[in-house]
C-alpha cells in the first residue's frame, strides 16, 4: 500500500468531540487523562473496546437480520513511535484488571501470526471416535474428547507491534486477514487444514498500534478493499502531554469506577436484545442515509462499515449506562466518536479520492462492448500491474455495482469475461475520477490528488424542531 496513506506531515486537528465522553466511558478518560501522555481518543476507543469484550456474546443489536454483538477492532495509528500508543492501553489494563482480574489474566493476549493459532485461542472441544474391544477384537466405537478446547470464547487481541501482524498476513497461503474478517461478522471460524480446526460463537476484539510509516508499506491494497480495513475504526492519536513526574489517578477515583464498571459488566453480561427507543430511532431515521452515503475512493472502502460501527459503538453506551434501549444521548456518544474515526481515517490515508487502475479499468470496460477477459484487463497495464491490486479493483468495482463478471464455458476451463453496467452517468469513471491518460503509469500507488488541507468530514449535531439532525460536512480544522 506504499504511497496511499498520507505521508505528509501536516498536523492532525480534528478535536475528539466531547459529546463522545459519554457516561462511564467519559468518566474513565477524564480520571486517566491528566496523568498519561496518551491520546485521551487512544482511552476512550480502547475503553469501549474492553467493555464489549468483557460482557461477552449476550447482549446484541439486530441490524438488517444479523446480530452484532459488542465485538470492537480498532487500529491506533501515530505519526513515530513517540505518540505514546502503547502506553494508551496500560489505564485500562489497570481498571479492568480491579474489575474483571482473571479475565485479563487469561483473555488479554497478543502474538497473532496465522489464522490457525486465532482459532486455538478460542477452540471447540476436539472429540474421535475410538474403537471398543472386547478379547482384541473390534466390537463398536465410543466417542472420546482428545482435546477440551476453550469455555471462554472471549479474547482481547491487543498488539503492541500491529506491523508485524500485517507484515504476516501477507504471507502466501496465511489465513489470518479472513479470518479476522469472520470473527467480526459473527466468530465462527474454521480453517480446512489437514486437521481442520473449528471455534464457535467466538466474541474477538482487536487493538493495534502502529505508525504511519509501518502501515504505508505493510497494509496491502487487497487488505484496504477486501474489507480488512472497514471492520476497524481508525484512530489517530498523538502525545497529549509531558509528563516528567511520575503520578497517577487518584486511588479513591479509580475504587469508585471499578465498582461502577463492575455494575455495568454484570448488566452487559445479560443475554437482551438492544433496541432504540422511540426518541433515538426517529434521531436514527435523519443520519442513517448520510452515513449510508457511498465515498469515493480508498477513503469510502476504509469507511464503507459506518452504520454497523455506530450502532455497536451506541449499544456499549446504552450498555454502560445499564440502560436496556439506546438512548438519544447514546446515538450522539456513537456519532461523536464515529466522526473523530472517521476524519482520522481520511486524514491517515491521504484523502485519496480515486484510484487510476479502477479508472483505466472502467473506461476500457465502457468502450468495449462485447466485454472483457481477466487476461485482457492485466493487459491495459502493460504487465506492470499487480495481479492482486487488479483484482481487488475489480472486486471493488463489482460491489459497487459499476462491473458484472461472467463465466463463458469453452469447453474446457471456462473463461472469465467483465462487462460494464450501463447506466446514465456512463461518462463517469469510477468514485467520482477522471479516466486515466492513456500515457499514464497506471501500476503508480495512488497518491493523494492534492497535500490534505485539515479538513475534515464529521457529523455534526443540531437541533432541528424536536428532533436531532446529523450532516456529514467539510469543517476546517
Amino acid at each position: 500500500m506504499d504511497g496511499q496513506v498520507n505521508q505528509e506531515r501536516v498536523e492532525f486537528t480534528f478535536p475528539l468531540p466531547e459529546e463522545a465522553l459519554h457516561g462511564l466511558a467519559g468518566r474513565f478518560v477524564r480520571t486517566y487523562e491528566p496523568y498519561t501522555e496518551a491520546d485521551p481518543a487512544a482511552l476512550l476507543v480502547q475503553f469501549l473496546q474492553a467493555f464489549g469484550n468483557v460482557i461477552g456474546k449476550y447482549a446484541y443489536m439486530n441490524i438488517g437480520g444479523v446480530k452484532h454483538y459488542g465485538n470492537l477492532y480498532a487500529a491506533i495509528v501515530g505519526n513515530s513511535a513517540r505518540a505514546r500508543k502503547g502506553t494508551s492501553f496500560a489505564p485500562i489494563q489497570e481498571v479492568f484488571g480491579l474489575a474483571e482480574p482473571e479475565y485479563m489474566k487469561t483473555r488479554r493476549l497478543s502474538g497473532m501470526s496465522s489464522g490457525e493459532g486465532l482459532i486455538t485461542a478460542v477452540r471447540d472441544a476436539v472429540y474421535s471416535q475410538e474403537p471398543v474391544k472386547e478379547q482384541g477384537k473390534i466390537v463398536g466405537y465410543q466417542e472420546v474428547m482428545t482435546d477440551e478446547g476453550v469455555d471462554d470464547k472471549r479474547l482481547l487481541v491487543i498488539e503492541g507491534e500491529f506491523g508485524r501482524v500485517l507484515k504476516v498476513m501477507s504471507r502466501e497461503g496465511n489465513t489470518l486477514s479472513p479470518l479476522i474478517r469472520e470473527a467480526w461478522d459473527g466468530g465462527n471460524l474454521t480453517v480446512m487444514t489437514k486437521t481442520p480446526q473449528k471455534a464457535t460463537d467466538a466474541h474477538i476484539s482487536i487493538a493495534g498500534h502502529i505508525t504511519f510509516e509501518e502501515l504505508s508499506r505493510l497494509l496491502s491494497d487487497t487488505d484496504s478493499f477486501n474489507g480488512f480495513a472497514n471492520r476497524f475504526l481508525w484512530c489517530y492519536v498523538k502525545r497529549s502531554k509531558y509528563l516528567s513526574e511520575d503520578v497517577e489517578a487518584p486511588v479513591e477515583d479509580v475504587e469508585k469506577l471499578c465498582e461502577n464498571l463492575k455494575e455495568a459488566i454484570s448488566f452487559g453480561s445479560q443475554y437482551r436484545r438492544v433496541c432504540k427507543d422511540e426518541k433515538a430511532q426517529q434521531d436514527w431515521n435523519q443520519v442513517y442515509r448520510h452515513l449510508e452515503t457511498e465515498t469515493p475512493g480508498l477513503l469510502g472502502a476504509v469507511i464503507a462499515r459506518s452504520s454497523p460501527q455506530v450502532l455497536r459503538l451506541a449499544m456499549l453506551y446504552a450498555l454502560l449506562d445499564r440502560s436496556h434501549a439506546i438512548r438519544g444521548e447514546h446515538l450522539r456518544a456513537a456519532l461523536a466518536l464515529w466522526s473523530y474515526c472517521e476524519a482520522s481515517a481520511e486524514f491517515i490515508f491521504g484523502g485519496v479520492q480515486s484510484d487510476p487502475i479502477a479508472a483505466r479499468i472502467l473506461d476500457a470496460l465502457r468502450k468495449a462492448t462485447g466485454g472483457m477477459t481477466r487476461t485482457e484487463i492485466g493487459k491495459l497495464f502493460a504487465g506492470h500491474g499487480d495481479k492482486k491490486r487488479i483484482d481487488a479493483v475489480l472486486n471493488s468495482l463489482a460491489e459497487q455495482g459499476k462491473i458484472i463478471r461472467e463465466s463463458h464455458d469453452t469447453g474446457g476451463r471456462p473463461t472469465e469475461v467483465w462487462r460494464c453496467v450501463k447506466s446514465e452517468k456512463s461518462d463517469e469513471s469510477p468514485n467520482g475520477a477522471n479516466p486515466a491518460p492513456e500515457h499514464e503509469e497506471a501500476s503508480e500507488p495512488v497518491k493523494p490528488t492534492q497535500p490534505p488541507d485539515n479538513s475534515r468530514p464529521s457529523f455534526t449535531p443540531e437541533r432541528a424542531g424536536s428532533g436531532l439532525k446529523y450532516t456529514r460536512k467539510t469543517e476546517q480544522g
